[in-house]
């Protein structure tokens, strides 16, 4: 027995001595550690302001800044270490104000300076055309073996705090820039390479040409290995000027003479085997109309067609909204516009039937007043209404179908 307390005693001395060690180490030389270590790995030297360790396992990092990657703040709380397989356990980790820039350019993407894949698609060319080879299990076993030289993590609790995530699109004819401000996300369950189900919720404002405060909130979970996801996304009436300019010509708000117009989406995003559904529901929350004068026609046109189009959206309740169901697939998701044009004929009421009878009861008063600003016409006038139906179905069609080549000339 008594050599037994003295091994206890023996092993718990080793422990003091590599647990006082490691403190000094990384109190004394962490910062120069990490540093030398990500310049290593990806060839660009971070600066960071302290690295330091606190009582028991707490690991924290003070203004880290590489490349176009920055954070104030970071704690982390470690829940273990397996030397036998190599795997890091993390209970918590804390961030405060990530500051990190995506740009997408020449078909590479970039997230904070970093190159982080190319977008053309080559590796999975290559591993499909492994697999047609008969190299398939060769290639999963060398990625296996790769998988177990590395060490994997797990963070059981990952808390993101007021961060900044900017986008810049200089792939297309014209660059795309918008930023995520005021980026909250609390995730349970990462890991990494071995992915796992995930849940998580996330909330931001968005900036393009303004500030869109508290707009973006999404929650639920996703397993990427299997393929599944169930998550709602919300977005919380924005000003449709915010996002006018990215729609095509026809969408834009001056072409269709609205002065200011807000809506809301709300989206269901369910994935089982990599078939993603996205179920969406758009809703105007107010519009008010430009005062169009009558030598412009063209416009004048188009506003009618908007004005009688909201009216023939409206529920029971008086809102106008349209529900968009797409079907595209999780690992490789594609929104394309023709999905989006046949979902938009399932929904819009366009028939001549359908457009004639809720014309002459709820349309009088969106053609001459703005939305929520609604008057009595006299039956008379509601004549006059019906002329128009020709003209709104041929705007109908512009939009959903597209319109004809001499008018995208003409926009």
């Amino acid at each position: 027995m008594k050599n037994f307390f003295i091994a206890i005693l023996v092993v718990l001395f080793i422990v003091a001595v590599l647990y006082i060690g490691l403190f000094a180490l990384i109190n004394t030389k962490g910062k120069d550690i990490a540093i030398n270590r990500i310049e290593d790995s990806l060839g660009v030297r971070p600066k960071i302001g302290s690295v330091s360790l606190r009582f028991p396992f707490i690991l924290e990092i003070v203004d880290f800044r590489l490349e176009n990657l920055s954070f104030s703040d970071a704690e982390i709380y470690f829940g273990g270490f397996n030397l036998f397989k190599p795997s890091l356990k993390l209970e918590r980790v804390y961030l405060e104000r990530l500051n990190v820039e995506v740009t997408k350019k020449d078909g590479k993407i970039r997230a904070g300076g970093i190159p982080l894949k190319e977008a053309t698609g080559k590796g999975q060319s290559e591993e499909n055309q492994e697999s047609k080879n008969g190299s398939d299990e060769k290639t999963r076993e060398g990625v296996n073996k790769k998988e177990n030289k590395n060490i994997s993590i797990e963070v059981k609790n990952f808390y993101l705090n007021d961060s900044t995530i900017k986008y810049s699109d200089q792939s297309r004819p014209e660059p795309v820039d918008l930023a995520l401000l005021d980026v909250n996300l609390t995730a349970k369950n990462i890991s990494y390479p071995k992915l796992s189900k995930l849940s998580f919720y996330f909330s931001s404002s968005l900036k393009t040409d303004i500030v869109l405060k508290d707009l973006i909130a999404a929650k639920g979970w996703i397993n990427y290995l299997d393929k599944s996801m169930d998550v709602d996304l919300t977005v919380d009436s924005f000003k449709y000027s915010a996002v006018s300019d990215f729609c095509p010509s026809p969408w834009r708000a001056e072409n269709l003479g609205i002065e200011e117009a807000f809506l809301s989406l709300e989206s269901k995003l369910k994935a089982e085997e990599n078939n993603l559904i996205v179920d969406s529901t758009l809703i105007l929350d107010e519009i008010e109309f430009m005062e169009i004068k009558e030598e412009n026609k063209k416009v004048l046109s188009r506003q009618r067609f908007a004005k009688t189009v909201v009216a023939l959206l409206k529920d029971e309740q008086d809102v106008a909204k349209i529900r968009i169901k797409l079907t595209t697939k999780m690992d490789k998701p594609e929104l394309k516009i023709s999905s989006i044009q046949k979902s938009l004929r399932k929904s819009l009421p366009i028939g001549a039937g359908v457009i004639t009878g809720q014309l002459m009861h709820k349309t009088g008063d969106a053609v001459k007043g703005g939305f929520g600003k609604a008057k009595d016409i006299p039956k008379n006038t509601l004549e006059a209404t019906v002329d128009t139906i020709k003209d709104t179905l041929g705007r109908i069609k512009d939009i959903i179908v597209g319109p004809k080549p001499d008018d995208k000339q003409s926009e």
